[in-house]
């Protein structure tokens, strides 16, 4: 082959593969997860050892001083939807509490704790559960008269002095995205008089009265609340970009309490009750018995009020209710399964690609450097000495929240999330890789038909672990083979790579068995075009070095998202296996290539590292390539 042959040849393998988006030249994951948790993990040993290891780690930072003072108290929980609760908690009482003449001396898992921006959570879980998202796209000023009126009157104003109201959606309130003002309230620290005598202009306040502590001022009512936002200048065109806004929320609750003519105080109530948050609150307690407050109420602001901030910012809660609030929208308490899938999804970009925004989730990948992480759905809050984060990982039916109460509260809550969402989310991955193993792993036979499916789970794969198709076999033929020629691979200088990923999709099959989907994605292997197959002497590389030096963003994409159910027969796609799965154990007793329409393959053997199951693998693959040498894919591998 010589060297402009060898050029070519990769660049339009490269081009048809790109094109016909059938099979992708990578093996990548066409969605997430890679591999499911399928069932508890508080017996599984990477989770063991994750507790352990988070345990050592606290521990030796208490035991060294560094991010402990006397006053800075913290909770600490991961918990699983699987095992229907805790897998981990932790509490740390700062030594000052002891003491302290109001509320708790110690923390636990039913202390009450502020939790900040948090409540952006529980204002959009409010707004969802009253009033679905039907109305997300709509126009802020069907719902919120003063807002119609500011929008009609300031029409031949110009962009940069007024906000269009008229653009500015319930979807935009809910995501940032809406070019609200962030805040309020008044310069907390010098009131317009101080400022103008340390040399600024002389500057004009709207005629409105300010409630609230010194530390925390905004206008006493809806009146002198409106006076105050339409003055303000917009921050930037609502969709323009994401900038943070804790105003938005006032409005969202206004907008749902014009549509349901109902408070929104006994909306949030009800909403509560639903899922059995006894000690989630929007406003102040009704005592302070549980609740943790660090050096005093005044310097916490524990019992500050913030009025119209109220829906962004005001709420109260414990780690258990956190942790029920958590699992009731992994488990589809309340919201239903589309619903919470829709709400779980970015709305926009930052230009940090370690955060992604969402309604109002601050999205954040892990490992953060990864081409292919897992997403963290999480939200941070903070007010006073309080600091909060809560963070779901839906792809595998987990979360966590950390509250923190005192002077380190903000260091403690970063670095606390950063510890349990590292340790621990590599641990579920584990779980999810053992548990796939013992369950699906194996092989499958119908012997009717003579045909056989053998599945192992391999690593190194984009994306961490995989669930791969070994060998697959129709009446003593290769089903991979005939794939390839269906998606217009030459099988004689590539070779087809198959993995398989859960769907999501689940039903009920026979003896009450769940019957689980899992799509398959393909990608081709190339072999080394330098190398002279005849000689195994290697050729000048230049050409081939000259390619990889050109690829970029559109060659280097993962394209297997858009290669899933590509090619079908007869109505049903090639790429489509279910699997019966036993509801006891979670351990899966047949499998079915439903394009085959032949029934279920029985599993005969479990496991990747069966020694029957790799024997009759090499068996088959050896079997091919004598029969057809001139097309089996395996000779590229041998």
């Amino acid at each position: 082959m010589n060297t402009l042959s060898s050029f070519w040849q990769l660049a339009i393998l490269a081009l048809l593969a790109h094109q016909s988006l059938l099979v992708s030249a990578q093996s990548c994951p066409p969605f997430t997860p890679n591999l499911p948790i399928s069932g508890p993990l508080a017996d599984n040993k990477a989770i063991a050892d994750a507790i352990q290891n988070v345990t050592t780690v606290i521990t030796a930072i208490e035991g060294s001083g560094v991010l402990i003072d006397n006053d800075t108290s913290y909770s600490v929980d991961f918990y699983s939807l699987h095992d229907k609760g805790s897998l981990f908690t932790y509490h740390f009482s700062a030594p000052n509490l002891q003491r302290a003449s109001q509320g708790v001396t110690s923390v636990d898992s039913n202390t009450i704790y502020r939790i900040g921006s948090i409540s952006k959570v529980f204002t959009v879980y409010t707004y969802l559960a009253n009033q679905g998202d039907d109305t997300w796209n709509q126009p802020i000023t069907k719902y919120v008269p003063e807002l119609a009126e500011a929008a009609s009157s300031t029409v031949q104003e110009s962009d940069i002095d007024v906000l269009r109201w008229d653009q500015v959606t319930i979807g935009s309130l809910a995501s940032h995205l809406s070019g609200v003002s962030r805040d309020v309230q008044r310069n907390l620290r010098y009131t317009n008089e101080e400022l103008a005598a340390l040399g600024l202009p002389p500057a004009s306040s709207p005629n409105v009265s300010y409630c609230g502590v010194p530390e925390v001022q905004y206008p006493c009512d809806r009146s002198a609340l409106f006076e105050n936002i339409l003055r303000r200048h917009p921050v930037i065109a609502p969709f323009y970009a994401p900038t943070y806004s804790n105003l938005a929320f006032q409005l969202l609750a206004y907008a749902l309490e014009n549509m349901t003519s109902t408070p929104f105080d006994d909306l949030v109530n009800a909403t509560l009750s639903d899922i059995s948050l006894n000690s989630t609150y929007l406003n102040v307690p009704p005592t302070s018995d549980n609740a943790v407050i660090p050096v005093n109420d005044t310097t916490s602001l524990y019992s500050a009020d913030l009025g119209p901030l109220g829906p962004g910012g005001a709420f109260y809660s414990t780690i258990n209710d956190l942790r029920n609030f958590g699992l009731s929208i992994l488990n589809y308490t309340v919201l239903p399964p589309s619903q919470t899938r829709r709400w779980l999804k970015p709305h926009s970009f930052t230009p940090d690609t370690y955060m992604t925004v969402g309604a109002p989730w601050e999205i954040v990948p892990y490992p953060p450097d990864d081409r292919y992480p897992t997403r963290i759905y999480a939200k941070s809050g903070g007010i006073g000495l309080y600091s909060a984060e809560m963070g779901l990982i839906p792809d595998y039916n987990v979360g966590f929240t950390i509250l923190a109460a005192g002077p380190l509260s903000p260091l403690v809550n970063a670095i606390g999330a950063d510890l349990i969402s590292s340790t621990f989310l590599t641990a579920v991955k584990a779980a999810a890789r053992e548990q796939t193993e013992q369950n699906y792993a194996g092989l499958y036979e119908d012997e009717a038909t003579n045909s056989s499916l053998a599945l192992s789970v391999v690593d190194g794969v984009a994306g961490g672990s995989n669930l791969h198709i070994d060998s697959w076999t129709w009446e003593g033929e290769d089903l991979t083979a005939l794939l390839g020629s269906a998606m217009g691979v030459n099988t004689t200088i590539l070779s087809l790579d198959l993995n398989l990923f859960p769907t999501g999709l689940a039903g009920k099959g026979p003896d009450s068995n769940e019957v689980v989907s899992w799509r398959t994605s393909y990608s081709y292997v190339i072999p080394d075009a330098t190398t002279n197959s005849d000689d195994n002497t290697s050729e000048d590389t230049s050409s081939s070095t000259s390619i990889t030096s050109l690829m970029g963003p559109f060659s280097l994409a993962c394209s297997s998202w858009a290669a899933i159910d590509a090619v079908s027969y007869g109505g049903i796609s090639f790429d489509e296996i279910v699997f019966n799965v036993d509801s006891e154990s979670g351990e899966v007793q047949s499998a079915e290539v439903r394009v085959l329409r032949s029934g279920a393959f029985e599993k005969v053997s479990s496991g990747s590292g069966n020694s029957t199951l790799l024997k009759r693998g090499e068996n088959f693959r050896m079997k091919m390539a004598r029969r057809h040498p001139e097309t089996s894919p395996y000779v590229l591998r041998t």
